[in-house]
This record gives structure tokens, sequence and C-alpha cells, in this order.
């Protein structure tokens, strides 16, 4: 069994395929509220029984198992890297006798019922919702980024009250969240952002300054972190090092910088339509934005640029469905999702090709932890 094979993303790309056919007949049935909840059935069914029923998927399930197993007696604040509130849910649920397998099926429960919500609440079409959440991010969120996936999921709950400006419960959600993912805190500041009227100038200036800096290799997080590590000198010095010989990557042109390259010129052709179409469209724009400048001004170092930009991914699984319905040409929708449907089954084909990903389910039979390790481990070394 090979290490990087096309045969282990063939379980993901029908997931896709199916949300991308359920899409497609949300946009013909549009209207019909009957067809409306099957599909919101279909949808939601189909995440928790892929996603809350998985067997031992992702790079990360390993040590998350471990934690799990060992829960009972770890320390909340002194023995695993963990943020608190993650250590205290695992404690929870392994204290109450549930199974790892019941942990996750019970968590996708809880995250697939959050996202309805939320799709429902924001989306234009909820099955377009659900294929862009797959498709951009979210397949990799759920997976493997189980403290991420809370504290996101617990930023959707609070913004209804961003929205309303009320700060004090928008605060407390997001102060729970970092509790289970320190990154969180920079939802705070985005309640002053949120509302912002940016002209459409502003964009292109956003848009040009991030492409120098990006395609030149002249990112501002290295050069800051050089200054204060030189200032500070010692074992800061030596984290600057570490961090910019592990995780710098190169610049250029790939399928990631294509399509954020194209979903930003359509945000912008279309950012009136956008705005006009839903009030709370401005907040999401906004979080585009704050994606966008995140991963481009901080790519000088990968693993930063991808968790910072990671938490307003969530922009996406709103602005993706929004954007088909700004197009006015019915030609203009078609090439669109043609575009939609390439992407993702070539951004599900090349995440999810490697044994990490190998799928299998608990319902069909999945392998057990220490038969997925010694696979995983024996392909490695072979």
């Amino acid at each position: 069994m090979e290490i990087i094979s096309f045969r282990y993303s063939i379980p993901y790309i029908i997931v896709v395929t199916l949300y991308l056919l359920l899409s497609l007949l949300t946009v013909s049935k549009r209207g019909k509220n009957r067809f409306s909840s099957h599909v919101r059935v279909l949808c939601v069914t189909l995440f928790v029984c892929f996603i809350g029923l998985r067997g031992f998927i992702g790079s990360d399930c390993y040590v998350y198992y471990y934690y799990f197993q060992k829960s009972s007696q770890l320390s909340v604040f002194s023995d695993t890297h963990y943020e608190p509130g993650f250590v205290i849910l695992l404690k929870i649920f392994n204290g109450l006798g549930f199974s790892y397998s019941c942990y996750q099926f019970l968590m996708g429960l809880i995250i697939g019922s959050i996202l309805d919500v939320f799709f429902r609440r924001y989306s234009t079409n909820y099955a377009l919702a659900w294929l862009a959440f797959f498709a951009f991010g979210g397949l990799i969120i759920a997976v493997d980024l189980q403290r991420n996936i809370i504290s996101m999921s617990l930023f959707m709950i609070s913004l209804p009250f961003l929205w309303r400006k009320r700060l004090i419960p928008y605060l407390c959600l997001n102060i729970i969240g970092m509790f289970f993912h320190s990154s969180a805190i920079l939802y705070i500041p985005f309640y002053f952002i949120a509302h912002r009227d940016i002209k459409r100038n502003m964009l292109i200036a956003i848009f040009i300054i991030c492409n120098i800096l990006f395609l030149t290799g002249n990112g501002i997080l290295s050069l800051l972190m050089n200054t204060i590590g030189k200032g500070l000198g010692g074992d800061y010095y030596d984290i600057y090092l570490r961090y910019t010989l592990s995780y710098n990557f190169a610049k250029g042109i790939s399928i990631g910088y294509i399509e954020r390259t194209i979903t930003f010129l359509l945000v912008y052709i279309f950012y009136n339509r956008i705005l006009r179409f839903n009030t709370y469209n401005r907040m999401f724009v906004n979080m585009f934005l704050c994606y966008y400048i995140a991963y481009f001004l901080l790519a000088d170092i990968e693993v930063i640029a991808q968790r910072i930009s990671l938490l307003f991914k969530i922009s996406y699984w709103i602005l993706i469905p929004t954007l088909f319905y700004v197009m006015k040409y019915r030609n203009n929708r078609i090439l669109y999702l043609t575009y939609l449907m390439i992407y993702s089954f070539i951004w599900t084909a090349f995440t999810t090709n490697n044994i990490n990903f190998k799928y299998d389910n608990i319902l069909t039979g999945s392998s057990s932890y220490e038969q997925r390790v010694s696979e995983t481990n024996r392909r490695l070394i072979r």
C-alpha cells in the first residue's frame, strides 16, 4: 500500500460530489420549502456520518486519542500544551465513560448542528455553503484541528451579537473560545473591524501591496521576529531562527495562490452587489479581507500564516454561495460553478491523497488505534 495514492481521496471526492449535486438541485428547486428541508437533512446527515463516524484519519488524531485516553491523569494547566478548556472537555467525555469514537461522533453532531444554524442564517444556498465548507478548509479543520473547530464554532455563535454590536456577549463567547484555542483572541479586535465601510479603492491597494510582498518574498513577520529576536538575544533569537528555517516556504504561483486571487477579484468586481444582496455580507467581506491580509503579509512563515488566516476562512463558506447569486448572467454562473467544481476536486484530491487520510468509518468497520499506527509507520518506513 502506497504512502501517496489518489485512491485515498475517493471517499472525500464522493462527498464533495454529493454536496455539489445537492447545490445544483437547490438552484433548480429554489423557493420550494419542502425540498429545502430535505436538502438540509441530507447535508447534516452526510456531515455527521462522514466526519462524526470517521475512524483514525488525519495526522493529529493519534495525539488527540493519546490525550483522550490519558485525560483522567492530566492536570488542566500543566501536563499538555493544549488549552485548559480542551483538556476539561476530554476529561468530561472520558469521565462519563465515552469511548474516543463516541466523543468524535458527539462532537461531530454538535459541530454539525452549529454549522446547520450558521448556514441557514447567512447562506443563500444551503448545500453550496456545505460544499464551500468541505472544499475551502472546513474538511481539514473538522478532521485535524479539533481545538480550532470548537473556537471557530463559538465565533460563529457570537456573530449575531457582533452584528447587533453587543460587545459583552460577543466577548464572552470568544473568551471561552480562547480556552479551546488561544488564537481565538484575534476574534476580539475583529469586533472593531466587522462594520467598517471599506472603499473599493482600498481593496485595490490591499491587493497590490499583499501581492508585491508575497511574490517578492518580503514578509513582514520574519523581519519583525528578526528585529525582536536580535534585540532580546539568547533563546528568543534561537526561536526566530528555528521558525524561519523550519517553516519558511517558497513564494510563487500555486493552486492556492490562484484561488485566492480569483476570489479576491470576484469580491472586488461584485463588491457593491454583495453588500446590497444581504446586509450581513459586509461582516463577511471584511472577514475575508482579514483572511487575505493575514495570509499574504505573514506568508514568510507558513505555519503562522495558515493558523492565523484560518480563523477567518469562515468568510468563504458564506461568500462562495453569495457570489453565485450576485452574478446576473446565466453563463457567468455556469462558468463559476465549473470553476468551483474543478477547484474542489483538485484541492480535495491533493489534500487527502496520503496514507494519513485513508478513510474508514465505524459503521463499515474501522481499524483500531494500534492497527492504524502500525500500518502508517510500516508504510512510512518503507
